[in-house]
């Protein structure tokens, strides 16, 4: 009973928005155009369409054209090792040995790369502290000299 109720107050309150009559529409079925004129800029103006994407392609082609230029100048000054040849210098400069290295590495004579492995940055000071002990304050003199004389290259 109640769901009845409840429907026809529904459907009474439904009603009440509806328009009370409905009369077919006179253009039902019927189209009209009503085509505008073409448009024309005033008077003493000109329109003038621009292809943007021609230009932009345009551009795009003239940019790579100049990337193309910077990057073949820049693979000319390049050897095939991949330096210039004044960065090839320098590199050899600071890798090639010094013919008078030896007398100056003497001291690493007595390092014992076995224990290194095993002991690592602990055998490094006991060893560095174990040659301190040794050095004369001439020879402390001469590495210090030898030091500046490799940062002054």
């Amino acid at each position: 009973m109640f769901k009845l109720v409840s429907s026809l107050a529904l459907l009474a309150s439904a009603s009440a928005f509806a328009p009370a009559s409905v009369t077919p529409s006179r253009t039902f079925g019927v189209t009209q155009l009503n085509a505008e004129e073409a448009w024309k800029p005033a008077e003493g103006y000109d329109w003038k369409e621009n292809d943007f994407e021609g230009d932009l392609n345009k551009l795009q082609k003239e940019a790579e054209e100049r990337l193309e230029k910077v990057v073949a100048k820049l693979e000319s000054g390049i050897v095939e090792s991949g330096v210039t040849p004044q960065s090839a210098k320098v590199i050899k400069d600071l890798v090639s040995p010094i013919d008078d290295d030896s007398a100056e590495l003497d001291f690493l004579k007595g390092f014992d790369f076995e224990k290194y492995k095993k002991d690592g940055k602990d055998y490094v000071r006991q060893f560095c502290v174990e040659l301190d002990a040794k050095r004369t304050p001439a020879e402390v003199e001469a590495l210090k000299s030898m030091d500046k004389a490799r940062k002054n290259r």
